[in-house]
């Protein structure tokens, strides 16, 4: 009996013992892993983007920790876990292309993307860690490749809008860190130290882009040269040039940075399209197309042209493909300025220039100056200029520098003001006083003139970085300008280009005005219409010798006045319409003298009835005459 339960009990230890050794020996695929595992990651996630991590051979049981945290720009973290997904173009279709329509008609981003996440995703997070910061924490329950998708959230607008810009939400971007643990549960304090082992891989990136371009191929603009932003090595580019109106037969050609041909299509211009495909053997940013209109080189045809052009999108090369991501092609940014005039406080005509106090408006968005809202616990940044100064210097940043282009002297800034926003959109005002030259004047009609001032505000960077654009509801002219000589008949605003070495943007108002006539009439046309007919009413007088008297009287008169409203009279070296009048007024004045003192010698020699003669035809020709001269002057200088 003790035998029999000795080798009882010898069978169970060695069974239990079995179990041990292969439990001990056993691959790791059989159980959950016991030993803390954490990696680190550290990327820049562009606008509108998103990246893919791949997490092979997790365990049954493994619990899978993640935290991401902002580094920089207004980066607001997202995360989410899938398994067995190669490919990601259902999320990006509808994180770039669909999420945004739904966005646009009025949902927020926490309302709109909490129903698709949990259908694609197996967990995901936003905010569940400091501040913004994302992370999650999984159990895993089947063995095999789970993916990590990161990507930034859509945060809305926390202000009006000085120009509508179809946007109420914005997409987060910048540099984040990415800690990834398997049973680790200190990753989620986001303070969790890696260990060394490899959990994920990096395996790709948001890469599905496309962009539309459209405009016209003409005699004077024949052909278009677009500089590409930095591509990734391996991406492939797809470009459909298009004819849509004229004879334009399109020739494409890609470029490297040494101008090197690289691909081309229709250069023999037998189709009304060009179509292009080329994968990139290295990384660069110094790509770059060229759009002709003369395939041949020979005759240039023209007419308006459509550009798709997008990175590892073929629909692109069927003309249907939906734009997406950020662009490919370089753009400048658009510049938004208004100008508001409170008063014209001068004009000085004879120096031709004028004095303006005004506000100046300007805003654009560029995402380098985008931050996160938790970096400063605030919606906006406000800025001095100097401030300014040295946030740009310190970031190597450029903003769309400018300068009054007519300025005369220096221009006094009563108060500047930098606000940004934390998508990247920049607010600059600026409240002002400066002198402005006003060559343009033409005083040929004078005091009838009306006169055009021009404000002009050139860019100091190139057409390529900064494009302005007007914002005519918010550019206007103040109720009371300051200059009770002139008043205002028509203002308005346009953007022109101005070309030196390169072509500049620039921003011009252009103000009309006219002379209130008031001080004109009662102070110069009555008073020497008055004399002109003191010099008429002289002729009807019969003594000769009073006629000499008082018609010398009424010159010195006229002298006298012509010299005290000489000071109001602006010294040209052409006639203008005042010069025209007061020269005929002069010369009436002057021939009645010389009329009168030619009748007192024929009074004094004896011949009164030729005197007498005439006189009467002098009386009564002298102001039809006088009105022939002014019919004439007014054809000449109105008509």
């Amino acid at each position: 009996m003790r035998l029999q339960i000795s080798n009882l009990q010898f069978h169970v230890a060695q069974f239990v013992g079995i179990i041990l050794i292969a439990l001990i020996l056993a691959p790791k695929g059989f159980c959950a892993s016991d030993s803390p595992q954490v990696q680190e990651f550290t990327e820049y996630l562009q606008l509108g983007e998103s990246h893919y991590y791949n997490l092979p051979n997790l365990k049954k049981g493994d619990t899978v920790y993640v935290y991401m945290q902002r580094v920089s720009r207004n980066l607001d973290p997202i995360v989410g876990i899938t398994k067995d997904r190669p490919d990601f173009s259902s999320f990006e279709e509808y994180f770039t292309v669909k999420l945004p329509e739904v966005l646009d008609s009025g949902f927020d981003f926490s309302e709109a993307f909490p129903e698709f996440a949990e259908g694609y995703f197996i967990a995901w997070n936003d905010d569940g860690g400091k501040l913004r910061d994302a992370s999650l924490e999984y159990t895993v329950q089947d063995e095999g490749d789970y993916q990590l998708v990161v990507a930034g959230a859509y945060n809305r607008l926390l202000r009006g809008k000085m120009d509508k810009r179809g946007k109420e939400q914005y997409s987060t971007f910048g540099k984040y860190s990415l800690i990834i643990g398997v049973n680790s549960p200190e990753v989620l304090t986001g303070e969790a130290t890696p260990t060394g082992e490899t959990i994920a891989h990096h395996f790709g990136k948001f890469h599905k882009r496309v962009q539309e371009i459209t405009g016209d191929i003409t005699k004077e603009k024949n052909f278009y040269e677009f500089a590409l932003n930095t591509l990734d090595k391996g991406d492939t580019l797809y470009v459909f040039f298009q004819a849509t109106s004229g004879n334009l037969k399109p020739s494409l050609k890609l470029r490297d940075y040494g101008s090197k041909l690289l691909a081309s299509d229709n250069l023999s211009g037998e189709k009304d399209n060009a179509e292009l495909e080329y994968t990139l053997k290295e990384e660069g940013g110094d790509y770059f197309l060229v759009l002709r209109g003369d395939p041949r080189g020979e005759e240039l045809t023209t007419g308006g042209f459509r550009l798709l052009i997008g990175t590892n999108s073929p629909e692109v090369l069927s003309g249907k493909a939906k734009t997406r991501g950020r662009p490919i092609v370089q753009e400048p940014i658009e510049v938004n300025v208004a100008l508001m005039i409170d008063q014209i406080t001068d004009i000085d005509q004879r120096k031709e220039n004028f004095t303006v106090v005004g506000l100046l408006v300007m805003h654009w968005v560029d995402p380098v100056f985008a931050y996160n809202t938790d970096s400063c616990k605030c919606s906006q940044k406000i800025y001095t200029p100097l401030q300014f100064d040295e946030f740009i210097n310190k970031n190597n940043l450029k903003w769309p520098r400018f300068l009054f282009w007519n300025q005369q002297g220096r221009r006094f800034a009563q108060e500047e003001q930098y606000i940004v926003y934390p998508d990247g959109e920049v607010q600059y005002l600026e409240r002002f006083t400066v002198t402005l030259q006003a060559p343009d004047l033409n005083f040929t009609r004078f005091p009838f003139d009306p006169q055009k001032f021009f404000v002009r505000i050139l860019s100091v960077e190139p057409e390529d970085l900064y494009i302005f654009k007007p914002i005519k509801k918010f550019s206007r002219m103040g109720e009371q300008l300051g200059e009770e000589e002139w008043y205002v008949t028509d203002f308005h605003t346009e953007v022109s280009s101005r070309k030196f070495i390169r072509t500049f943007s620039e921003y011009i108002i252009q103000i009309i005005v006219k002379r209130h006539k008031d001080y004109y009439i009662f102070r110069i046309f009555l008073p020497l219409f008055l004399i002109t007919l003191v010099s008429w009413g002289i002729l009807f007088m019969k003594d000769y010798t009073t006629r000499v008297a008082i018609s010398v009287s009424n010159l010195l008169i006229f002298v006298a006045f012509n010299f005290n409203i000489g000071s109001d009279l602006p010294r040209l070296g052409y006639m203008t319409f005042m010069d025209g009048i007061l020269f005929t007024a002069f010369v009436g004045s002057a021939l009645t003298v010389i009329i009168n003192v030619i009748f007192r010698r024929f009074e004094t020699t004896g011949r009164v009835e030729l005197a007498n003669t005439i006189d009467k035809y002098v009386t009564w020709g002298y102001p039809f005459i006088y009105l022939i001269v002014v019919l004439a002057l007014l054809w000449l200088f109105f008509y």
